[in-house]
């Protein structure tokens, strides 16, 4: 198991080549059998002072295989270590390309990290868009993610429904630009 640093820039993923130093990770190795579950605990080797900014992780967990087995499977999880307060927010801007297609913007502008599966986006009383898609727009940082859309964006504004991470569901406005 490894535990390297994540950003985004230009809206694509970075994942560090070299590991977090300061995280610990226990156990590192370990087995588990199908179906079963296993504790791993990780942890700051050193006390940390408060953020301002959240931090991002990506925890890779990777299968190790026989030497002629098939490749290995490798399994990522975010972990995200919050700052003493959140401040700021996201925006959204939904730009349609044609009627069946649309670039959506999400403008993070706030400390933590935005969230959003499952999203259905709905204008002029119709919905557009349902997709099952994860995105991840961490603080700071600007996305785009293209869509293909079910019909025509009618009207100035979108409404966005998504579940977050909880599992609760989200709803937000986009600003539609032409």
């Amino acid at each position: 198991m490894r535990v390297h640093r994540w950003n985004q820039n230009g809206g694509s993923d970075v994942i560090a080549a070299d590991e977090a130093p300061g995280l610990l990770v226990v156990p590192p190795i370990f087995s588990i059998a199908p179906y079963d579950t296993a504790l791993i605990r990780l942890a700051f080797r050193q006390s940390q002072p408060p953020r301002k900014v959240e931090e991002s992780y990506q925890v890779l967990m990777t299968e190790i295989t026989a030497a002629q087995s098939p490749p290995a499977r490798v399994i990522t999880v975010p972990l995200f270590v919050r700052p003493a307060s959140i401040s700021g927010a996201a925006s959204y801007t939904l730009k349609p390309s044609n009627a069946t297609g649309a670039t959506l913007f999400i403008d993070n502008q706030s400390n933590v990290h935005v969230f959003l599966s499952k999203l259905t986006i709905t204008a002029g009383e119709k919905t557009v868009y349902k997709g099952a898609d994860t995105i991840y727009v961490l603080a700071g940082n600007r996305r785009s993610v293209p869509l293909r859309l079910s019909g025509a964006v009618v009207g100035e504004r979108a409404e966005l429904r998504f579940e977050s991470e909880d599992g609760s569901s989200q709803s937000a406005q986009a600003t539609v630009s032409r």
